[in-house]
């Protein structure tokens, strides 16, 4: 019997400390924090950068290379290269609010609804790195994630739920407090439901901000894009010209 009630004081004494390590709102907190606080977060909602990379395109890697300028929560506009079967291939990609567009060697081509639905989706998990809203926004619901690892690293989750978007789990490194992978439901290339995994690695400080300059973007565990940032800036907002439009 002694044991029994010493097992019990000591379960009671550990499940306070286990339950703040889960608690996802001191999750989102410290990561906050870390990513440069609540003020510059709030403050630089816009960020413009030169992007190179790979995305696989048929089972080859292609490599790409651009800009890419982002106002959260609703605007992007990324403007890439990239050479397939032997063409030159210029892709303008737009979002502005409910207006998404996309262009190859500037004609407009029609996308259907998950086209639409990956592009809103990509778009909204990049905006969940603000990280500032999900304890702002009455209409995110935040629970607990669970652990991972990745590369060595031991992660904390946190679940995002939103009344528009799909689920999101975001890890943050247990150490850092950094956002370190985005989980949730995804579409391959076959239009198959996998599991979508964005990585950000590579942070540096700009403005005061820590910022990922690679993005690695992995569909049913299999490498889809990859993504390196240079000549990052943080900015309050975009210039219209920036999403070629005058709004």
């Amino acid at each position: 019997m002694r044991a029994l009630v010493f097992a019990l004081v000591v379960a009671g004494l550990a499940s306070p400390s286990a339950r703040a390590q889960d608690d996802p709102k001191a999750i989102i907190e410290k990561a906050i924090k870390a990513h440069g606080g609540a003020e510059k977060l709030d403050k630089y909602k816009a960020s413009k950068a030169k992007i190179k990379g790979t995305i696989s395109l048929m089972g080859q890697d292609v490599e790409i290379s651009g800009t890419a300028a982002q106002e959260y929560p609703d605007k992007a506009k990324a403007v890439l290269s990239l050479s397939f079967g032997g063409q030159n291939i210029a892709v303008t990609q737009v979002i502005n609010g409910d207006k998404i567009e996309m262009s190859f060697n500037g004609m407009k081509v029609p996308l259907d609804e998950d086209a639409l639905e990956d592009m809103r989706q990509s778009h909204y998990v990049g905006s969940l790195a603000q990280l500032t809203p999900l304890l702002k926004d009455k209409d995110f619901t935040l629970k607990a994630g669970g652990e991972a690892k990745q590369d060595g690293q031991s992660l904390v989750g946190v679940a995002v739920s939103h009344k528009k978007h799909k689920d999101v789990t975001l890890f943050f490194d247990k150490t850092t407090g950094l956002l370190t992978k985005a989980e949730f439901r995804g579409k391959d290339d076959m239009k198959n439901e996998v599991k979508e995994e964005v990585v950000y690695s590579d942070y540096k400080a700009v403005e005061g901000i820590q910022v990922p300059m690679k993005e690695v973007i992995l569909k049913g565990g299999k490498r889809s894009q990859e993504a390196v940032s240079s000549d990052y800036k943080v900015l309050e907002k975009l210039d219209p010209k920036d999403l070629g439009t005058d709004d």
